[in-house]
């Protein structure tokens, strides 16, 4: 896996990559969500009743 990086940001990938980066991005951005959740529902005092 390549990147040819310009002024510090990726610019482009591999060309035959780009549908798993997509894939590989969007599982990420999911996992991520899902900790700020739990990590959210996991400090928030929860009140009964």
């Amino acid at each position: 896996m390549r990147y040819d990086l310009e002024n510090g940001r990726v610019v482009a990938a591999l060309a035959d990559n780009d549908q798993a980066h997509s894939v590989a991005g969007g599982v990420l951005g999911f996992l991520v969500l899902g900790g700020i959740f739990v990590n959210l529902l996991a400090w928030v005092p929860w009140r009964p009743g």
